[in-house]
């Protein structure tokens, strides 16, 4: 199939190397350099999948992490992944992908009845069906919710990849290559220090690809590319793209996930799939960016439908035509920046500015150039089922609540921009204490916990002089308080385009007689009339009704739906929206496979195997083993071709009549001395040892915190003050734990010591703890 919006002229792909991949059964190419989605979009393909609930066509929204629903399932090299990002996945030769949540197709999905039962499928419908009659639960209900649920299918093979973990110390972690990443990094690293800059992306540069600026008399690409390749070189610095600083932990412990081979169709020989970092670093630079955000309208789902900076992305950067026939929706002037690259490309988009005459070089520019604007105007609805066909636009009132005369007019896709929302899930999830900028209308990083620091946009900076100033500085001065050295670097002359202030806008008001769904969360299907029915359900908390709806809950985290459902509750609630607060930014931020987390401690790998002295023995006489904890211990001895219950039978039967001999030597042994070793024993069973004569061996029971049984076994007393204690060999090391954790809080006043049998334990020393 051709690339019917590919263009020729423009992108940063490899035209020189063509790829074949399959999507939906149907042979597609691309480029090297190409993701999933900006091929299939190069070949006029928007349809991708169905929605979590009600099965409505989805198509792109975004151009990377910020993508809430193009979700496939992958196949690579004879095995498949479900939860793939088509705006993540680099492409390669022969990939196979295939739409989810669809049935039997995504251009004809049987699922898609739920969009007409929706009137009985609202926000928490769950919460209060599916009880009676009780008899249905498990034969019926819970069947079908666990083949509803999901998007993709997990293969239950076992995976043949190599998944690595590796921990690396650094004095400056910087995540993100943007123009903060890239000045906060070279100022660090020419200053001595250690640095680590990660990026998720294949390229660095972050909005330095796509904007139109000058820094040092070369363009953003050219300054980013000279950078980096000065960074390589120096040795005190680690450069890493495809990887995603995902998660903020404790004692300025980070978390990265490397994709080494994704990009690849077969991992090479000896390398891993994908490297798990742990990284401690005396400081972090947090250069995430931002997001953009939608203004929420009539059908905002609709495939053709995206972020105005996605198109412009696709455009910039792969050579794609998101359309040809395109409709701006802003309230900003980052939507004019998209416009004028449609039109520099040959295309006639029409912009729809919320604001009434906004003034700025931007905008003089799109002017210039005979772009048609509509100010004061909205998108009320998107029309079209499977591919956006036109939109139905209004003029608004300037208190954004009456809309004039609606029309219509014909576009095949509707680029949407919101104003920015900065990244703030890592220094969130740092400790650090938010706080609500009134000018960006977000939340920013606030006071520190830890030492990190968040810079450019990430910070509510949106201005690249003061972006590259700022970041400069950070650099300058963290690694001169890390290094004691004082290379200052000369700042670039930074040539940009002035912004004029956006309009508080977000969300257009519904026309009388219509009930248009109006989508806040597209993964989850959560629309404005969710919220206010949790609202009117009695939730106030942003949790509750996060939890209520699944707003910005599943793999999204709200990236693109947090703001706009804040400020939705905080206009019903009449409240401002920092007193609404916002939900808990948990790790990790973007899909991280369970292979890299376990890493290499799979199958015999994942723990120590030990053998007891009679091992030997055991396997002459045909012993099946079974795992105890680290240690293999016989389950029954098989003659012939008998079973478990046969093999258990005859032992029994045996034991009864003649003798039977058991290898104990595996079970945990711990040996307590003192004047208050019985006492000790009280504290630890729950059965009472003073008692105990000496010769004699007693049975007890240790019990967790909560009640539930932990641990039992036998406990024989030596002497007057000497008893010892066994444990069973898969909790050996549990109790082992216990008795010090006993130790440390409450053991203060208890004259006794211990001697624990760490072989047992799963250790190969002895070793005595004396309280």
């Amino acid at each position: 199939m051709s690339q019917r919006y590919r263009l020729d002229n423009i992108g940063l792909i490899n035209r020189d190397k063509k790829l074949l991949f399959k999507f939906n059964g149907v042979t597609y190419n691309g480029y090297e350099g190409d993701t999933l989605a900006s091929a299939l979009i190069a070949n006029g393909v928007h349809l991708v999948g169905r929605s979590f609930k009600y099965h409505r066509p989805r198509g792109f929204f975004g151009a990377g992490v910020d993508e809430p629903y193009a979700i496939v399932q992958l196949y690579r090299n004879g095995e498949t992944e479900p939860n793939i990002k088509a705006t993540e996945q680099e492409l390669f030769e022969g990939l196979e992908a295939t739409s989810v949540n669809c049935w039997p197709s995504v251009n004809f999905d049987i699922g898609a009845i739920n969009n007409f039962l929706k009137i009985f499928l609202p926000a928490g419908f769950y919460y209060k069906t599916f009880m009676w009659p009780k008899s249905f639960w498990y034969k019926v209900y819970e069947p079908f919710i666990r083949k509803a649920a999901g998007l993709g299918v997990t293969s239950t093979k076992h995976d043949k990849e190599r998944y690595e973990h590796k921990y690396e110390y650094c004095d400056l972690l910087i995540a993100g290559s943007g123009p903060s990443g890239l000045a906060s990094a070279y100022a660090a690293a020419k200053n001595g220090a250690r640095v680590i800059l990660a990026e998720d992306k294949a390229r660095h540069g972050g909005t330095l690809l796509t904007s139109d600026v000058n820094i040092g008399n070369q363009s953003g690409k050219e300054w980013a590319d000279e950078i980096i390749s000065e960074l390589k070189e120096m040795p005190n610095v680690i450069v890493k793209n495809r990887s995603q600083v995902f998660g903020y932990y404790d004692h300025n412990m980070l978390v990265m996930s490397e994709r080494i081979s994704d990009h690849l169709p077969k991992t090479k020989e000896f390398h891993p799939k994908q490297r798990l970092w742990y990284i401690r670093a005396k400081e972090v630079l947090i250069s995430s960016g931002s997001i953009e955000r939608p203004i929420v309208f009539g059908n905002n789902d609709t495939p053709g439908v995206m972020l105005s900076s996605a198109a412009k992305e696709y455009l910039k950067v792969y050579g794609v035509l998101v359309g040809r026939n395109p409709l701006i929706f802003t309230n900003n002037d980052s939507g004019y920046e998209t416009a004028i690259e449609f039109k520099k490309n040959g295309v006639d988009p029409v912009i729809l500015d919320t604001r009434k005459d906004p003034q700025s070089e931007i905008i003089d520019e799109a002017k210039n150039l005979g772009i048609n604007i509509k100010f004061s105007y909205v998108v009320v609805a998107a029309q079209g089922y499977k591919k956006v066909k036109s939109a139905d636009i209004a003029k608004i009132s300037d208190d954004k609540e009456q809309l004039g005369t609606i029309e219509n007019i014909k576009c095949d896709c509707i680029c949407v921009s919101g104003f920015w929302t900065p990244t703030i899930h890592l220094a969130s999830q740092s400790g650090n204490k938010t706080k609500f900028n009134e000018d960006i209308d977000a939340f920013v990083p606030g006071t520190s916990k830890q030492n990190e620091k968040t810079l450019g946009a990430a910070n509510g900076t949106y201005t690249l002089d003061e972006t590259l100033k700022s970041s400069f500085e950070a650099g300058h001065k963290l690694s001169k308080k890390i290094t004691n050295n004082d290379n200052n670097i000369s700042f670039p002359n930074v040539i940009e385009k002035k912004s004029t202030t956006h309009d508080k806008f977000w969300c257009v008001p519904l026309p009388e007689g219509k009930n248009y769904k109006r989508f806040l969360d597209f993964q989850n299907d959560v629309s404005v009339s969710d919220v206010e029915i949790a609202l009117k359900e009695g939730y106030r908390s942003i949790e509750h009704v996060k939890r209520y709806t699944t707003l910005g809950m599943a793999t999204d985290q709200g990236k693109t739906s947090n703001l706009n459902g804040l400020q939705l509750v905080s206009k019903i609630e009449n409240k401002v929206v920092p007193n609404v607060g916002h939900t808990t930014f948990r790790p990790p931020y973007t899909p991280v496979s369970i292979g890299a987390i376990v890493g290499r401690e799979v199958g015999k790998h994942s723990k120590p195997t030990r053998k007891s002295p009679m091992h030997s023995w055991h396997v002459n006489n045909n012993a099946v083993f079974v795992d105890a904890g680290v240690w293999l211990r016989p389950r029954y001895y098989k003659q012939g071709n008998e079973n478990l219950f046969e093999g258990s039978k005859r032992e029994a039967k045996n034991v009864r009549t003649n003798v039977g001999v058991c290898d104990v030597t595996t079970l945990g042994k711990i040996d307590i001395k003192g004047p208050d070793a019985a006492e000790l024993l009280n504290r630890v069973y729950t059965n009472a040892w003073l008692k105990l004569p000496v010769g004699k061996a007693r049975y007890g029971v240790m019990l967790r915190e909560d009640g539930i049984v932990m641990d039992d076994g036998t406990t024989t007393r030596i002497s007057e003050n000497h008893y010892h204690m066994t444990t069973t060999t898969a909790q050996a090391w549990k109790c082992s734990f216990t008795f010090r954790v006993l130790f440390a809080i409450s053991m203060a006043r208890v004259k006794c010591k211990c001697s624990f049998n760490y072989r047992t334990m799963g250790r190969s020393c002895n070793s005595w703890t004396e309280v």
